[in-house]
């Protein structure tokens, strides 16, 4: 059967020790040994408490540094994919598909041109808010609005065309 899960926090648990062959997580390698394709969606989380701050964008480069040096170790059996058919070459070579995605806004830091390395690192998802607000929206349990963020939210799309 074939597989393909949009979210999980393995990454920023992975950040803390472990490995993702075996890591206890929310997924890994033996876990999928039983799966037949599969694609994974990796979430590199960032706390709602440091939006704007360079703890935020910190936390993005540590997990990213920590996803590709997981990857390197597992290439013989997950590699990180871009496009629908880096996806598919993957699976043609039995291995196991991995996306990266930015879970908060926040993680840039404040800095939109920051979208542009984002997508060089292969990030594929990135989430506006998280719980709390950041300079791009407010999300579920902000506990005041701000004033609108449309001009920042159609800065960040022309970036990202």
């Amino acid at each position: 059967m074939d597989f393909f899960d949009l979210h999980c926090d393995t990454v920023s648990r992975l950040t803390e020790g472990g490995g993702i062959a075996d890591a206890d997580a929310h997924i890994n390698l033996e876990k999928a040994r039983t799966l037949g394709r599969w694609a994974q969606v990796f979430a590199v989380f960032v706390q709602d408490n440091a939006p704007g701050a360079d703890t935020a964008y910190a936390s993005y480069r540590l997990q990213t540094a920590c996803f590709r040096a997981q990857l390197a170790a597992n290439r013989e059996q997950i590699v990180q994919c871009r496009t629908a058919q880096e996806t598919k070459d993957a699976f043609e070579e039995g291995r196991r598909a991995a996306i990266l995605s930015v879970e908060n806004g926040a993680a840039l830091g404040g800095h939109l041109e920051r979208l542009a390395e984002f997508q060089r690192d292969g990030v594929r998802f990135l989430t506006l808010t998280w719980m709390g607000e950041n300079e791009l929206g407010c999300g579920g349990e902000a506990r005041q609005s701000k004033a609108s963020r449309v001009d920042a939210l159609f800065a960040a799309v022309r970036l990202a065309s």
